[in-house]
């Protein structure tokens, strides 16, 4: 005879599948294969062969920062058995030219102390530049950005001679200051915050921005192949992200703005259109912002925003431009619902967002996973898309969708009946014990989550009475 297990039947309330909160992101690595980051996700990139890299805070075994990749089953230190980054400190920023080298960057050192741009060609890790033309930053590199003709360039806290911020050019054989900078005032202290953030258009212009403030507020800088040129924003909220889209639009993501000052309304992303700045999808949104940290721009010139957006339910996500409207992608699981300092202000919560070749999404920042991992998520599409995806499991007169599976934290379970009836979901082990249920009351259509986190990875019958119809499937729990 088989023992009996008291278990707790959760009481579900109904509520319509049009209006269920579903989530829609997913950690990318679980189990055995997560990456459990001890420390923030600061960026994320991709090659062309679909694997993921990530980088920021967290550290190996060893202590240094590394580069993870994402091979499509695991995450792995970028390395080899002879040549390790073994950076000292953390990585600001990650990105893949079109050879498939990949560069990091950011508060880590040389032997001769001085922070520098970290190449890794399928083999080993050396420096850019090395001992024929060094960058030599005396200070953290917090942004890095490729022209079409393979330049790089590299901006941040590190200052010239002079004791002026500067963009610093990669032209293949050494670098170099671009431009001078030195007449637009960006030498501290006027300046606290350095450069924080570089893009290239589709004909070569270099534009950078962060700290730049003048009398009418914080200002872009432009460079044309020859010089540069100050474009004013004629707003107080600093630039912390760049972006470009295919037809020379400059997107850029700033710190918080009233507009008009005072208000209750606020603005974080402008559009530069080459004359004129403008505030894209203003006042068409249901998402709150407070801060944008990061910008990613698709083939199609959607933008994709991350930092501080809260969608309806209080949950981070990341915010999307489809050119019109501002839209919510979110939320993000499970641990990712922004807390409010004691100033009123959202903190920081996402930190970079990234599109691979197959565009697929994927987010990274101050977010944990039930572990209090940080880790990186990718973007599985929304309720209605999810369930666009999901085969219909059909049989006496009950209709299921049942996702995803394997399951994680939540199964997704989605039911159509013929005629409304209350509804009874259980889970049972292979030894037929009930290790969890759901009940809910008469109707026809619905939607619910049922928490699997606690259960142990194995397979598992889902069995759904509606009426006097059932329907079983294997389900997989797999952490």
């Amino acid at each position: 005879m088989k023992k009996l297990i008291a278990i707790l039947i959760i009481i579900f309330t109904f509520f319509n599948m049009s209006k269920a909160q579903l989530p829609t992101w997913e950690e990318l690595g679980r189990g055995a294969n997560a990456l459990n980051a001890n420390g923030v996700i600061a960026s994320i990139c991709s090659d062309s062969n679909g694997n993921v890299y990530a980088a920021g805070e967290f550290t190996n075994t060893a202590g240094y920062f590394y580069v993870a990749k994402w091979n499509g089953t695991e995450w792995q230190e970028v390395k080899s058995a002879t040549s390790s980054l073994n950076a000292n400190g953390g990585i600001s920023k990650i990105l893949i030219d079109k050879n498939g080298y990949l560069y990091a960057a950011g508060g880590f050192t040389n032997a001769s102390t001085f922070e520098y741009v970290a190449k890794w060609d399928g083999n080993e890790w050396t420096e850019l530049g090395g001992n024929s033309g060094p960058l030599n930053a005396n200070a953290v590199i917090r942004a890095l950005t490729i022209d079409e003709n393979g330049n790089m360039y590299a901006a941040g806290w590190f200052t010239d001679a002079n004791g002026k911020y500067y963009v610093a050019k990669w032209n293949g054989n050494a670098w170099n200051e671009l431009g001078d900078l030195d007449s637009l005032n960006t030498q501290p202290p006027l300046v606290s915050e350095g450069i924080l953030a570089l893009c290239n258009d589709n004909t070569g212009n270099v534009f950078a921005a962060g700290g730049f403030i003048d009398t009418t507020g914080f200002y872009m800088v432009e460079w044309n192949g020859s010089n540069w040129t100050k474009i004013n924003t004629h707003l107080f909220g600093m630039i912390f992200a760049l972006g470009a889209d295919n037809n020379g639009n400059i997107y850029a993501g700033t710190g918080m703005n009233d507009i008009p000052p005072d208000s209750s309304e606020f603005v974080t992303i402008l559009k530069w259109d080459g004359t004129a700045w403008s505030m894209p999808g203003y006042g068409n949104t249901t998402t709150a912002v407070y801060f944008t940290q990061s910008l990613y721009i698709d083939t199609a010139n959607n933008v994709y925003a991350g930092g501080s957006y809260i969608d309806s339910n209080g949950y981070s996500c990341v915010a999307k431009l489809d050119g019109t409207t501002w839209s919510g992608l979110g939320p993000i699981y499970p641990t990712s619902a922004l807390q409010l300092d004691t100033s009123g202000l959202s903190c920081i919560a996402l930190l970079s967002v990234y599109m691979d070749h197959s565009g697929n999404l994927y987010a990274g920042g101050q977010f944990t996973d039930s572990n209090g991992k940080f880790f990186v998520a990718k973007y599985i599409g929304d309720s209605s898309n999810i369930a666009e995806k999901v085969p219909v499991i059909s049989g006496n007169g009950i209709h299921l969708r049942i996702y995803p599976n394997p399951a994680n934290d939540l199964l997704n379970i989605e039911m159509d009946a013929n005629t409304p009836n209350t509804a009874d979901i259980s889970l049972y082990d292979l030894y037929g014990r009930k290790m969890n249920g759901l009940q809910l009351a008469s109707a026809q259509h619905f939607s619910a989550n049922m928490p699997v986190s606690q259960l142990p990875d194995a397979n598992y019958f889902l069995k759904v009475n509606s009426g006097n119809s059932s329907i079983v499937r294997v389900v997989t729990i797999s952490h």
